[in-house]
């Protein structure tokens, strides 16, 4: 989120832009989404029993759900180990750059 678009969306969802993000965050129309919400809603997108499971989720309260997500979120590396590369989303060789169509 060093991008001032990433530090912008960060402050609109209440977040200190100059910490590092604790969460997954969704950018979706008008609307961002972090923690156990934009779980939920990346759940949705993808159907089939995927929808299912967003729409279950749905069902639990977000303090709980969020409880949750942080829960896994602060015990992933031990539990799973961390990529070689570090703690941080890259973007792959071969990609166009950040806001180019993949797919052209």
């Amino acid at each position: 989120m060093a991008s001032d678009l990433g530090k912008a969306l960060m402050r609109k969802a209440g977040m200190d832009p100059w910490s590092r993000p604790d969460s997954l965050m969704l950018l979706h129309g008008d609307r961002i989404y972090i923690y156990s919400e934009a779980v939920r809603v990346y759940l949705s997108f993808l159907g089939g029993g995927w929808a299912l499971a967003a729409l279950w989720l749905k069902g639990i309260p977000r303090p709980w759900r969020d409880g949750i997500y942080r829960y896994f979120a602060r015990h992933r590396y031990h539990w799973f180990g961390a990529a070689e590369s570090g703690d941080f989303c890259q973007i792959p060789p071969h990609s166009p750059g950040p806001g180019k169509n993949m797919g052209n």
